[in-house]
């Protein structure tokens, strides 16, 4: 069974060392495809990835820190998903950014059509955070150091 929003609002994780917590129950995330994964009580994660000195714009946890724990995992499998009912699931990192996306909307209960309203700031972050793994998330995605150059390479063929 997926675990709703208002649970996944009130997280349950333990700090472990550094910027490090862990989770203290099994949660289970809807993929919107059909699919859910459970992400298993124990697993190690890092909450948003934000520099420290951008902290008072974009804190690293909140209401919103579910998604960044789905964000995580789907990165440490690097997409390659075991779901609820056993089948395997390669999801992309873009999918995976846009999961972490989604379910900030859904988490601070983005849902206005409006542009200026008391959310305004709250979707200025969540997309400045979008943006950020757009860009970054390559590097946590990527397996080596030599993978990882490779890929930011264009080689021109004639």
């Amino acid at each position: 069974m997926v675990t709703s929003i208002a649970q996944l609002r009130k997280l349950q994780n333990q700090h472990e060392h550094g910027r490090f917590y862990s989770t203290l129950k099994n949660y289970t995330f809807d993929l919107f495809d059909g699919n859910s994964v459970r992400i298993p009580k124990g697993f190690k994660y890092d909450k948003a990835s934000v520099p420290r000195f951008l902290w008072s714009l974009m804190p690293p946890s909140g209401d919103d820190t579910a998604a960044f724990l789905l964000h995580d995992y789907t990165y440490h499998l690097k997409g390659k998903i075991i779901t609820e009912n056993g089948s395997l699931v390669k999801i992309s990192r873009k999918r995976s950014d846009f999961l972490m996306f989604i379910y900030q909307c859904l988490l601070l209960d983005i849902n206005s059509s409006k542009i200026f309203d008391k959310n305004f700031f709250k979707r200025l972050r969540i997309v400045a955070m979008y943006i950020g793994v757009r860009i970054g998330g390559w590097y946590y995605w990527s397996d080596t150091p030599f993978e990882k150059l490779v890929k930011k390479i264009t080689i021109w063929k004639p």
